[in-house]
């Protein structure tokens, strides 16, 4: 990919027999990835050690009680800045498959067939790498049977997200977003040889990539409609449900596809996965393939674009960003439910906060909602090109600054050194959070599997000696997590660009 805004390819070791691949990425797209890590990480690091539960009172899902978020924006605030990490989570793996496909195929000569074996493998691996990260559930268990208390209440609660045994919970119970970025990755794989096929033949007729964009778009729009078209169907005008009228309690009969009812046999839980993200017999399936694979599918269309022209790239997310915020605020005013406003604003007998702004805001996650869509592209759109901008303008600044310092040092070596010491230290920390942001963005899977078992461990710790932490504390093992994690992350990431393109480890 062409300029401006590409990472430096770090060489291979000589010890290496194998040449490592050249590493043209587009910068600001791993200072994106990496800038919803740090905010993702914050949001679980607020589950494992504080001791308030925002889930307490509610939740984002689509039946149900609807979160209140004790109607105060700072508590609202510190879980609604975390929505915006999964679907950057999965737009980012869409244009990575992109990336990844179109540079296999070209540069390397895989077949289609060998290409989808890859997602297929991959997405597996990452099924499998997701059972280890929620058995970092373990140690905050170890506390817990101790003071004879649980994380699990009864199936007559709905605050719990657990059913069964608590001990089976880590290992069977938790099906969240690895998981449907496992199952995303081998279902969008499936169409990406069709996909290049159309790219490849528009490309020929002088036609470059558009219809193949188009297609993209196509189907993460009209898989996004199905699940809006099914869930509407199942919440039969009423998003809260017989939880929100007649509270828990023995004789409350809710029947799946509910959020809290427990799906039952093969079929019902085949559903789960697909498009009702809800309860079963051991747990909760939270993160449904066809809405989310919508995603991953729009951001496929974006890698094309990039690929193309990544200046007019950033320049498009940058117009699409405010373009879908018109969107949201016109979805939650006027839309109404078959819009995509499955829970919130404007509709009623959702519970809820008692804040207006606060229920405009809160959207349905679980599964994602047009609203949600609109909103959290949107945001993820600004970011990324308001990164790039400022990573342009940063590099010009270094340049220029080069440059004086150039002109300075043939007129006055001895007053220049001053300055340059001084205007060093500036760079320096700028670039310094750059250099964290790239480690992070650039090793998500090694980052999101470390920071959760640190987590599981700290919880361990903290629910030793109290019941959670203070939000305000929680800030303080956060920052010490980031900063011992870069230095893993920064060498991870050295250590797979050395491999070469069949080694193991690019699947990780």
């Amino acid at each position: 990919m062409s300029q401006p805004l590409l990472s430096p390819v770090e060489q291979p070791s000589s010890s290496n027999p194998q040449p490592a691949q050249s590493s043209r990425r587009l910068q600001a797209i791993d200072i994106l990835r990496g800038a919803i890590m740090i905010i993702m990480s914050w949001d679980h690091s607020r589950d494992f050690l504080s001791q308030h539960k925002v889930g307490a009172t509610g939740s984002e899902r689509w039946s149900g009680t609807l979160s209140t978020y004790d109607n105060n924006a700072a508590v609202f605030f510190q879980r609604w800045i975390s929505h915006f990490c999964a679907p950057g989570f999965f737009f980012t793996m869409g244009l990575g498959m992109y990336f990844m496909a179109i540079s296999r195929r070209h540069k390397h000569n895989w077949s289609y067939t060998r290409i989808v074996q890859h997602f297929l493998l991959r997405g597996f691996i990452l099924l499998c790498v997701g059972r280890l990260v929620d058995m970092a559930v373990l140690p905050l268990l170890i506390p817990l049977a101790a003071k004879n208390e649980t994380l699990f209440p009864s199936q007559n609660s709905s605050g719990s997200p657990f059913h069964g045994p608590p001990w089976v919970a880590p290992f069977i119970g938790i099906w969240e977003v690895m998981t449907a970025l496992g199952f995303t990755m081998q279902f969008v794989g499936l169409f990406v040889p069709v996909l290049l096929q159309l790219d490849a033949v528009s490309s020929s007729i002088q036609f470059p990539s558009r219809a193949t964009q188009v297609v993209a778009v196509l189907l993460g729009s009209v898989f996004l409609a199905l699940s809006t078209h099914y869930i509407l169907q199942a919440q039969d005008n009423d998003p809260c449900g017989p939880i929100c009228h007649t509270g828990i309690n023995a004789t409350t009969t809710v029947i799946f596809p509910r959020f809290s009812a427990s799906a039952v046999g093969g079929g019902q839980l085949l559903l789960r996965f697909l498009l009702y993200p809800g309860s079963f017999e051991f747990g909760t399936i939270l993160y449904p393939l066809v809405p989310w694979c919508s995603l991953t599918f729009f951001g496929f269309a974006a890698g094309i674009m990039f690929k193309r022209d990544a200046k007019q790239g950033y320049t498009c997310v940058r117009w699409c960003g405010g373009f879908l915020l018109v969107c949201f605020v016109v979805v939650r005013y006027f839309g109404g439910a078959a819009a995509g406003n499955l829970r919130g604003w404007p509709r009623v007998g959702d519970g809820g906060s008692t804040v207006a702004w606060i229920n405009f805001l809160t959207v349905c996650k679980y599964p994602p909602s047009v609203s949600y869509c609109v909103l959290t592209l949107s945001g993820n759109f600004v970011v990324l090109g308001g990164i790039q901008w400022w990573l342009k303008r940063h590099h010009a600044w270094q340049q220029r600054q080069q440059e004086e310092q150039e002109e300075q040092q043939r007129r006055r070596r001895q007053q220049q050194q001053q300055q340059q010491q001084q205007q060093q230290r500036e760079v320096q920390k700028t670039s310094i959070v750059v250099q964290v942001l790239l480690a992070f963005g650039q090793s998500p899977l090694f980052f999101y599997t470390l920071h959760f078992w640190i987590l599981g461990w700290l919880g361990f710790v903290v629910r030793w000696f109290a019941r959670g932490l203070p939000i305000v504390w929680v800030v303080v093992p956060w920052v010490l997590m980031l900063v011992g994690l870069f230095f893993p992350c920064r060498w991870y990431v050295g250590m797979k660009q050395s491999k070469g393109v069949d080694s193991w480890w690019k699947l990780f």
